[in-house]
C-alpha cells in the first residue's frame, strides 16, 4: 500500500475531543485530517518506543542471574 493512499473509516470520538480539535485546527489554520494524522503518527511512535522499552526491561530481568544460578552445573 502506498503511504499516500487514503482509507475512509468511521471514528467515534467524544464531543469534547472534536470541539477541542476543531478549536486547535482553527487556531493553527490547519485541516483536521492533517492534525489527526500527525497526532496518530506521534502516538504510534511513542507506543512503539514504549513497547521496545518494555521488551528490553523484560529481557534484562530474565538475564539477571545470581552467582549461584550462573555457575550451577559448571564443573571447573
Amino acid at each position: 500500500m502506498n503511504p499516500n493512499d487514503t482509507i475512509l473509516k468511521t471514528l467515534r470520538l467524544r464531543r469534547e475531543t472534536i470541539e477541542t480539535l476543531q478549536h486547535l485546527c482553527e487556531e493553527e489554520r490547519r485541516p483536521m485530517d492533517a492534525v489527526l494524522q500527525e497526532a496518530l503518527e506521534f502516538w504510534l511512535e511513542a507506543r512503539a518506543k514504549a513497547r521496545l522499552e518494555e521488551e528490553l526491561h523484560d529481557e534484562q530481568a530474565q538475564s539477571r542471574l545470581s552467582y549461584d544460578e550462573f555457575w550451577d552445573g559448571v564443573d571447573l
